[in-house]
């Protein structure tokens, strides 16, 4: 006669009467622990179970930290664990294992933080890896040895991550056109010349822009045509000069926009802004007259226009 199937049937009704009777440990929520070189490691977390008195917590290190060996004596109160809650505590080290176990003399509730701080005469020290986060095992016991809740908590290293970048300083101007040709010059008009200037400047405090010519209107023999005075020059007088003209509302110009000037021989700050500008322009109206005793030839002048950052 067969009895393998009452066997099965025997085992099957045996385990499942033993089941309910077995514990399993909780798996806890990540806790988090801090290093510091004066004080030494400190680990918390929260258990899901109540801890017994004489239940303990051992908390296994990773590689990177140092447990310390050998013989360690203390006096209470000055105790190198110390537990949330706990008016005392025992503990072994284990430096082969890098762990400490911590047996408390007073119960722990569950669901209530604790904290355990472990000075740096049980932990000596710990060397930030290259790991962002590294992780302390804690594994809770009752008074029997019996697993009661387990997990880690997170170490943070250097996970930060720093992003650097440097912006150059950038500053240009340009102008559409170098050679300002006034024609040949009349009694009975005003002959102009124009150029735009277009500047670009990331300076965080602006730029300006200077002027300066290297003499009058002259001709070979040392001839000049005189430089306007009256803020106008007008046809049928012998007059030359300049207007700052079209200025883009990001600059600030530095003579007036209504008025004719003579170029200054010594460099002088034409326009400025107070902050960075993107393709900001200005224009140089040149003009000139003459009267009817105004020498015959050809006359030159140079001008330089240049564009400095702000301090």
């Amino acid at each position: 006669m067969v009895r393998y199937p009452r066997v099965v049937v025997y085992i099957a009704i045996i385990i499942s009467t033993l089941l309910p009777a077995m514990s399993r440990a909780a798996l806890l929520a990540d806790g988090t622990a801090q290093w510091s070189n004066s004080s030494g490691m400190t680990v918390t977390f929260t258990p899901l179970t109540d801890i017994p008195a004489g239940g303990t917590i051992t908390l296994t290190l990773p590689e990177t930290a140092t447990v310390t060996d050998g013989f360690l004596f203390y006096m209470p109160p000055d105790t190198p664990v110390t537990v949330t809650g706990q008016s005392a505590v025992s503990f072994v080290r284990n430096a082969t294992d890098n762990s400490v176990a911590i047996s408390l003399r007073d119960p722990a509730p569950a669901g209530t933080s604790i904290t355990v701080t472990m000075d740096v005469r049980v932990v000596s020290a710990y060397t930030a890896s290259t790991y962002a986060q590294e992780a302390i095992a804690i594994n809770i016991t009752d008074t029997n040895a019996a697993p009661l809740d387990y997990g880690v908590a997170l170490l943070t290293n250097d996970n930060s991550t720093q992003i650097t970048a440097t912006v150059p300083l950038l500053i240009s101007m340009r102008v559409d056109d170098t050679t300002m040709d006034l024609g040949t010059l009349s009694v009975s008009s005003v002959k102009h010349a124009q150029q735009t200037y277009t500047i670009n400047a990331n300076n965080r405090t602006g730029v300006h822009v200077s002027i300066v010519a290297d003499g009058p209107l002259r001709d070979n023999s040392g001839n000049t045509i005189d430089a306007v005075t009256d803020g106008t020059v007008s046809a049928g007088s012998e007059e030359y000069g300049f207007t700052l003209a079209a200025v883009d509302t990001a600059i600030t110009p530095l003579f007036d926009t209504t008025q004719d000037h003579a170029l200054p021989y010594s460099v002088t700050r034409l326009a400025e802004t107070s902050q960075p500008v993107g393709n900001a322009t200005f224009d140089l109206l040149y003009k000139a007259a003459i009267s009817g005793d105004t020498v015959a030839g050809n006359y030159t002048q140079t001008v330089t226009v240049t564009i400095a950052s702000n301090s």
